[in-house]
């Protein structure tokens, strides 16, 4: 009896890891994607640099990854039994001598380490994703409109009442930039 409890179990475990990947891969996909937008849409009121919108957009993923997860099992949990069902996969366990209840004790384990490491997460790592984006959030606020010029663009600093243009940059460092043909307004 216990052989083959195993075996139904690495069956059910494997249907639903696989599911869990390929809902966890289109999830990740939309919530890193939406991230990237609205942080980008962000970045117009604060002055982002290239590296620290990837990594707002990263942290904020990892920041959301939690609620994806759960729902990416929770789905994958409902997909594979439902398909089970309807290829009467679990009709036959349960004529096997199993039933609905040590059926759920059977991907227990899964739903115990999963549990585990969401709370471990929760309670550690969250928290220190949410400091890291204040903080690079907070440093691109105090940073000066003028740090970031662009070439051939007219930009508005200091509340609209200045506007400066140029046609070319030819040093892109921070600290010296040459532009040419220049002018305030």
């Amino acid at each position: 009896m216990v052989k083959k409890q195993i075996i139904i179990s690495g069956l059910i475990s494997k249907n639903i890891i696989i599911s869990f990947f390929s809902f966890l891969t289109i999830f990740s996909l939309i919530i890193f994607g939406n991230h990237f937008f609205l942080v980008l849409k962000e970045s117009l009121n604060i002055n982002f640099l290239g590296f620290e919108i990837f990594n707002v957009v990263l942290f904020k993923y990892l920041r959301d990854l939690n609620f994806v997860i759960v729902l990416c099992f929770s789905l994958a949990v409902i997909y594979s039994l439902n398909r089970m069902y309807k290829s009467s996969e679990i009709l036959c366990i349960r004529n096997g001598g199993l039933s609905d209840i040590q059926i759920f004790k059977l991907i227990s384990h899964i739903v115990f380490l999963l549990f585990s490491a969401l709370l471990l997460s929760t309670l550690f790592i969250i928290p220190e994703i949410n400091r890291n984006i204040t903080l690079i959030t907070d440093k691109a606020k105090t940073r000066p409109d003028f740090i970031i010029i662009r070439e051939a663009v007219f930009q508005n600093f200091e509340n609209k009442d200045l506007t400066f243009y140029t046609s070319e940059i030819t040093d892109t460092s921070e600290e010296n930039q040459k532009f040419n043909d220049a002018f305030f307004i």
